[in-house]
């Protein structure tokens, strides 16, 4: 199992600690934000598996930045509020794929939830990935198209000619065909 990144959201310290505690598996990285604000910056600069925020927040409404972070990133988010407020944000949350956990919490009820949000994980890192493949894919053949409209141009081949030459270099020197469209593009284009 890779290890999990978790942003823990609570304005106290106490909270934080709490849960810091409940959710440490051995194989987690955990990080604490105090506000909203803070929780927003660190996530611009890194991924996160998993965001749990303790409503409410000193700078804003739990449930506004949960909305948020749902909509923004891949990582599954929990929200712990009272149950006197549960079904009041209950449809919205689940309109915008937010696990609501009732505080005070029962061991069994977080490890459900988390049970829920690691499963949640799991499924959205499928799509990141192919995702990820194809964005890759994309820019091989935009490297391979700018080489052959190059070879096109420079060395007045068609665009067969071309298509074929890229694929015989790669065959020949034993590299990708992205790589020899680079070394094309590097040597024709200024």
């Amino acid at each position: 199992m890779p290890v999990e990144h978790i942003l823990i959201v609570a304005s106290t310290v106490q909270a934080q600690q709490r849960l810091r505690t409940l959710l440490a598996p051995e194989a987690a990285e955990i990080q604490c934000a105090h506000s909203g604000g803070q929780a927003r910056r660190m996530l611009g600069q890194q991924s996160m598996d998993i965001v749990v925020i303790y409503h409410p927040l000193a700078d804003e409404s739990g449930a506004d930045l949960a909305v948020h972070i749902a909509a923004a990133i891949p990582a599954s988010v929990l929200l712990f509020v009272q149950a006197d407020i549960a079904e009041l944000i209950a449809s919205r949350m689940m309109e915008a794929g937010v696990i609501v956990v009732v505080r005070p919490l029962s061991r069994a009820a977080l490890d459900q939830a988390l049970r829920m949000a690691r499963a949640y994980t799991y499924r959205l890192r499928g799509p990141r990935k192919t995702n990820d493949k194809l964005k890759r894919q994309l820019e091989e053949l935009a490297y391979i198209d700018r080489a052959k409209y190059v070879l096109i141009g420079v060395l007045n081949m068609t665009e067969t000619q071309a298509h074929r030459y890229i694929e015989k270099q790669a065959m020949d020197l034993r590299i990708s065909k992205k790589e020899v469209a680079r070394n094309l593009l590097s040597t024709y284009e200024p």
